[in-house]
């Protein structure tokens, strides 16, 4: 059981509350099934929340970064969530080679969003909207798994078979709002609460369905030789639906197969070399229903993405490697820069190399870097679209992290992280880029025992130089990158 509760890193009017309870249980029915069920329910609200900084007719990233500590909404702005979850699970080993795996799973969440949203000026200038709107996701998974081993001459297999069904239907209300006040970006302005017009009943607005049946193969040929192989068949039907019950889209039926194929070599034990390909199907998007694109609520139908990689990895002792070029065709969805419908054609295609290592260089010192390289363009996209960078995707990003044990004080542990991400394009016409930034995080950590229980305290700073910096989502919204945080925690193991 959790109850959280204060102020967030937004000063004069963030404040979150949390309340969350969860339970799982498991009883072994003989010494070979394993039956077990888990509960969790959670409440939470964030005072002070802002949906975010909204640009009309203009660039706004041409607005000065804002410290992710100053408050841009009301303070009356908020938004809350509620989930459940529940599920089953049924473990049966057959033999010493094969098990059984029966799970059913089901969630439920509830999201009310009366935050705000700030349309901007260039100079500075703003209006603050507060919407009203509520939204309820389901979902209902039922999966069979079956894991075994066998053999086939010279050949070793390890199989999974499997089966699954589930259902997603989802519901809202209107979505409405009403204008609080105009003002400069960043003052800190307080407006007023107006009464909200009401969102009406919360009616139905899509289900998804999906049924598969999947399988793949682990085939050791020899201890240098190795595959894996596998097939998924999915039967996908969506639904979207306007708030009179009407089909608000026509409804989509596909089946399609997705392979899975890697092939693994070992030239010397601690060394392996990789080539994979692999296909999956994701649900297809739906237009915003904020007003910015011409068809909101418009379904799309499912996307197909298809990965290429090839990589080699080594493990030792003391250090380790990794190393890996890739290709990752997706969907692409955008709202068109001509007439503000919300569109899925296209792809979006990234391609890239990613290095990461680890290493113990001496008993006190551990370091991990990693290092990826990446070209995200628009491909058979509009006109507009076409041949620009993928929203959201900075050609650079690179961390590092190192600690030091401390011999001193056996027990404490000092660190320190940085992470640099390159400039990013906040929409697929690529009108506005968001600058570069780099961040570095500091922290303390110390293990000992109090009253015979192993205890670990915890002291974290981080974004240490305080950076501003801009964030995107939806291909046209900026929000405030968290400032300067530290945390402090306590950690007793019973």
């Amino acid at each position: 059981m959790v109850h959280e509760e204060g102020d967030t890193y937004v000063d004069d009017g963030g404040q979150i509350q949390r309340d969350s309870a969860s339970l799982a249980l498991d009883w072994r029915l003989t010494p070979d099934i394993v039956w077990s069920v888990d509960t969790l329910y959670q409440d939470r609200k964030v005072n002070g929340a802002y949906y975010g900084v909204v640009g009309v007719g203009y660039t706004p990233v041409e607005l000065p970064v804002i410290d992710g500590s100053r408050r841009l909404a009301s303070p009356f702005s908020w938004y809350g969530t509620r989930y459940e979850l529940f599920g089953s699970e049924l473990n049966w080993r057959l033999s010493s080679d094969w098990d059984l795996r029966l799970s059913f799973r089901q969630t439920r969440q509830e999201r009310i969003n009366r935050n705000s949203v700030l349309f901007t000026e260039p100079d500075g200038d703003y209006a603050e909207f507060q919407y009203d709107s509520r939204g309820r996701f389901r979902g209902r998974e039922w999966q069979a798994l079956l894991n075994g081993r066998l053999s086939t001459g010279t050949l070793q297999h390890a199989l999974v078979l499997g089966a699954s069904s589930g259902e997603r239907p989802s519901g809202g209300t209107g979505f409405d709002g009403v204008l609080l006040g105009m003002g400069r970006l960043g003052s800190g302005a307080r407006f007023e609460p107006v009464p909200l017009p009401g969102t009406g009943a919360m009616l139905r607005d899509g289900m998804v369905r999906q049924q598969a049946l999947f399988a793949s193969d682990t085939i050791t040929f020899d201890p240098r030789w190795s595959a894996i192989v596998g097939l998924r068949y999915t039967d996908f039907r969506q639904a979207a639906y306007n708030r009179d019950g009407s089909r608000s889209s026509e409804p989509y039926h596909e089946t399609v197969l997705t392979p899975t194929v890697a092939v693994l070599f070992k030239p010397v034990e601690p060394v392996t070399v990789y080539g994979s390909y692999v296909e999956s199907l994701e649900q297809g998007q739906s237009a915003p229903s904020d007003g910015s694109a011409s068809n909101p609520n418009e379904t799309m139908p499912p996307l197909k993405s298809k990965q290429y990689e090839i990589g080699v990895k080594t493990d030792h002792a003391d250090w380790g490697a990794s190393a890996a070029l890739f290709r990752l065709d997706r969907g692409l969805h955008y709202i068109r820069p001509e007439d503000r419908r919300f569109t899925q054609d296209g792809l979006a295609r990234y391609q890239g190399l990613e290095l990461s290592a680890k290493a113990r260089l001496t008993p006190a010192w551990t370091v991990t870097g990693g290092l990826m390289w990446l070209d995200a363009k628009n491909t058979k996209a509009a006109a507009g679209v076409d041949g620009k960078r993928a929203e959201g995707a900075p050609r650079t990003q690179a961390s590092v992290y190192a600690e030091y044990a401390v011999a001193a004080l056996p027990g404490l542990s000092l660190n320190a992280g940085a992470q640099y991400h390159g400039s990013r394009a906040l929409d697929s016409a690529n009108t506005v880029m968001l600058d570069s930034y780099a961040l570095l995080d500091l922290g303390a950590r110390y293990q000992t025992r109090l009253g015979g229980h192993d205890t670990t305290f915890r002291l974290n700073v981080d974004n240490v130089t305080d950076r501003a910096y801009w964030q995107g989502s939806w291909g046209f919204i900026l929000t405030q990158g968290a400032p300067r945080t530290v945390r402090a925690s306590a950690q007793i193991d019973f």
